[in-house]
């Protein structure tokens, strides 16, 4: 998806025995009483029933329009809290870094609190920097984690704002 400007850039190496390429972009439009504002929202639906039923759709990030969230992941503690998390761009005006985010409900799903950004500064979300570079650890992926327990939920993600040097694993 697009970062805040709108603007894509595409890199195309000069050598691809003839082949072309097509970018075709489209408006992403939400239905009429839906509660996702765009594409990159985080919905959640719940079933109190095993699956036989679903509530409506409730939307988690609290954030305008046109900032991505990615990659939610979803704990519930035993006295029916859940807490979400994610990957988060809002705070990258260009879209080349991304924040780990949370929200907790406490009514089992129907609403959720606040937005909480839980790191303490900005990540690139790819460590590489060029296709050359591969190592274990160059790329965010979808290593974010949740857990919950009676009292807590626990969020670990991985970032890059150390890199070159290393990505590490941050808790909160």
């Amino acid at each position: 998806t697009a970062p805040r400007t709108g603007r894509y850039v595409l890199e195309v190496p000069t050598v691809f025995n003839g082949t072309g390429y097509q970018l075709k972009l489209r408006r992403y439009t939400p239905k009429p009483g839906s509660v996702a504002r765009d594409m990159r929202d985080i919905v959640l639906i719940r079933s109190t029933d095993g699956g036989q039923t679903w509530s409506p759709k409730v939307r988690v990030n609290h954030d305008a329009a046109g900032h991505d969230q990615s990659m939610p992941n979803v704990a519930v503690d035993e006295r029916g809290v859940v807490y979400v998390a994610w990957y988060d761009r809002r705070d990258a005006a260009y879209g080349d870094s991304v924040n780990a985010y949370a929200a907790v409900s406490r009514d089992g799903g129907q609403t959720f609190g606040p937005d909480m950004r839980l790191s303490s500064r900005s990540s690139a979300w790819v460590g590489a920097e060029n296709q050359n570079f591969s190592v274990p650890g160059t790329f965010v992926g979808d290593r974010i984690a949740i857990a919950a327990s009676d009292s807590y939920g626990v969020v670990a993600w991985t970032d890059f704002r150390r890199w070159p040097e290393g990505s590490d694993i941050y808790a909160a």
